[in-house]
């Protein structure tokens, strides 16, 4: 059973990064990544290397994950519906439970899978500005320590309003709502 499970989980991250609405949203991520490295580091008009200090700190991968979390939830859950084949899954002699677990662990892991190549563009980008002084164990620490409990958290959100929303494009306007929601929440107190 577990090496069912275990099978389960990687079809579902494959299927993830062979999607090519995925592809495409991440692509315009690393580009907007590196578009944006063009600035970092610059003070009163004098730059600067892009210390890794300055790369971890608040870059605009974070929304294009949080984009992709949101999509990729409703696209796993809704994914056997919308393929007109989730008959034969309940046929299948493994429980709807193990199926939502493999499911949501895929999802889990998207964003580890994201945050390490996050991280590879940093440092692309720190040696092409002749940076060759890397601190791993900041990006780990901050990647792998900080950011991603927020991911996962997002990513339980995600799966959560997708499972118990009764459309995809349902759950995908309530998950924008509550960005936008949180984005002003501080406004309001």
């Amino acid at each position: 059973q577990l090496r069912i499970f275990v099978r389960m989980t990687l079809f579902e991250v494959k299927q993830a990064f062979a999607n090519v609405y995925l592809l495409v949203i991440l692509l315009t991520g690393l580009v907007m990544l590196f578009i944006s490295a063009r600035n970092i580091g610059m003070m009163y008009g004098t730059t600067t290397y892009p210390v890794t200090a300055l790369m971890i700190g608040p870059s605009t991968f974070g929304l294009f994950v949080i984009i992709i979390v949101t999509y990729y939830s409703g696209e796993l859950v809704w994914r056997e519906r919308d393929l007109r084949v989730a008959a034969f899954g309940d046929a299948l002699p493994v429980s709807s439970a193990r199926v939502m677990a493999s499911k949501l662990l895929a999802l889990l892991a998207l964003p580890v899978l994201l945050q390490v190549i996050i991280l590879l563009a940093s440092l692309v980008i720190q040696l092409a500005y002749g940076y060759t002084r890397f601190e791993l164990s900041l990006y780990l620490f901050d990647f792998f320590g900080l950011e991603i409990l927020d991911y996962w958290l997002i990513c339980l959100l995600a799966f959560s309003v997708q499972v118990l929303s009764g459309h995809k494009y349902f759950g995908h306007g309530l998950m924008v709502g509550y960005y936008v929601m949180s984005m002003f929440a501080a406004m309001f107190g």
